[in-house]
């Protein structure tokens, strides 16, 4: 019998490490339901049409977004709401990198020199409370396979 694909994503660990207060990491842990990280899509290249119809393009570098989606009461979500108290009190950001193994696909994403840029502050208060989400800007990815 031949093996079916591996896609859980129930295994899948990640580390977040803010070089000025968490430089050994925090774990990124209680995530969301249906939801963990999700990346935006990258845009590759711009394009344009000449007035005679010819199709010019190029390569652009472009900002890597990522959400990450967490439990209301996560330990990093505690931790990320004071990344962005600290953000608020010096005026500035803090340099953020993001380590994140899948073992389904036997890859590591690593995300790098990027940055907080928004979160849902507090959770949606429903029947349960809702999920709390932080958007990163990160300048690249690596992705390597293990």
């Amino acid at each position: 019998m031949a093996k079916k694909g591996n896609i859980t994503s129930a295994n899948a660990s990640g580390t977040l490490i803010v070089d000025e207060l968490f430089p050994s990491g925090i774990t990124l842990d209680t995530f969301a339901t249906d939801a963990a990280l999700a990346a935006d899509e990258e845009t590759i290249a711009e394009t344009r049409m000449g007035v005679d119809g010819k199709m010019a393009a190029g390569y652009i570098p472009s900002i890597k977004t990522l959400t990450l989606s967490l439990e209301p009461f996560s330990p990093a979500a505690k931790a990320l709401d004071l990344v962005a108290s600290k953000s608020r009190q010096a005026m500035d950001v803090y340099n953020v990198n993001l380590v994140f193994s899948v073992p389904a696909l036997k890859q590591v994403w690593t995300y790098r020199n990027g940055c907080l840029k928004s979160l849902k502050t507090i959770p949606d208060v429903k029947k349960v409370l809702d999920i709390r989400t932080f958007k990163f800007d990160f300048e690249g990815i690596d992705i390597q396979d293990v």
